[in-house]
């Protein structure tokens, strides 16, 4: 696909910069040589649908009646709002929620070639809608200008998928690439073995508030999951936790780990597929070194986890 902006296009130039050919690419970054980067998306500016807003296009959008072109000037005119937040317009939640549903019907018309259900559905759907609708809407949900949904810090790269604003997304990713800056030794193996993709996602992604997806290489953090403090079961202590995960992905360790001499936590009791849950823990215990009980029952444990792991 072509880059949304200039400033995108200029992050895939400094990746392949950064690996030099796509040889030395790892396989996590081979997209970044397709050629299709190397263009910039055609987009109207609002500036140029502004007049045309405030004329008679909502008296023509009100009038669909499903030609080619009336398809095209409602998809064109849609892609024109911020529909991305799920957040409605004080006062407008019905009319937001009939939006919300035509740009469904234009994907569904996109994915099956013209779907007769879908533009019935677009007809029935704007006889709810008045002129005076359409122009508060398009006043009230006019999309800024792109902000980065990527940054690449000291300690990972971040993504955000979530409804967060680019101000909390860039506060949260700082805040965590600041944490991970305080791991040394074995833990900060797993953190380095290989660039780390953070992805901010939505609420309803995942139950919980962080966790390593093996298959792809990557964190997801839910980001109304945030909180202050390393205590334990905390956002913090559950990254070091999922690091562990990732270090055993990269990394083969010479004692069983999933042996009962290795249980600690109750949630090292845990049964998963990859049988890693009792190392995870002693990943993130040996990390914090918690004081008191039941932490102090498990000392033992950690010190010679320790010592096999290093």
């Amino acid at each position: 696909m072509p880059s949304r902006s200039e400033k995108q296009r200029n992050f895939i130039f400094a990746k392949r910069s950064e690996y030099k050919t796509k040889s030395n690419t790892p396989e996590d970054w081979q997209w970044v040589w397709d050629s299709e980067w190397e263009k910039i998306e055609e987009r109207l500016p609002m500036k140029r649908y502004k007049p045309l807003f405030e004329s008679d296009i909502y008296d023509s959008l009100l009038k669909f009646d499903g030609s080619d072109a009336d398809i095209k000037q409602l998809k064109e005119w849609l892609s024109t709002l911020n529909l991305k937040s799920g957040k409605a317009p004080s006062g407008m939640a019905k009319q937001y929620a009939e939006i919300k549903f035509l740009q469904k019907q234009i994907d569904m018309i996109e994915a099956y070639k013209g779907s007769s259900i879908g533009v019935s559905n677009i007809k029935a759907t704007l006889q709810h809608l008045t002129k005076d609708d359409l122009i508060k809407l398009t006043q009230k949900l006019s999309a800024k200008e792109d902000e980065p949904t990527t940054l690449e810090l000291k300690n990972a790269i971040y993504h955000n998928e979530s409804i967060s604003s680019y101000q909390t997304f860039k506060k949260n990713s700082e805040a965590i690439d600041k944490f991970l800056g305080t791991l040394t030794g074995f833990h900060k193996k797993a953190l380095t073995i290989k660039p780390l993709n953070i992805y901010f996602v939505k609420k309803d992604a995942m139950k919980s508030k962080a966790k390593y997806i093996t298959a792809k290489d990557v964190f997801y953090i839910r980001p109304d999951k945030i909180e202050s403090g390393d205590k334990y079961a905390s956002l913090l202590y559950i990254i070091v936790h999922e690091l562990g995960h990732r270090y055993l992905h990269f990394n083969k360790v010479s004692f069983r780990h999933n042996d009962p001499e290795w249980i600690t936590t109750p949630y090292s009791k845990t049964d998963s597929m990859t049988e890693e849950e009792k190392f995870a823990e002693l990943f993130a215990l040996s990390f914090f070194k918690y004081s008191g009980k039941p932490f102090e029952d498990y000392k033992d444990k950690i010190e010679k986890f320790v010592g096999l792991v290093k």
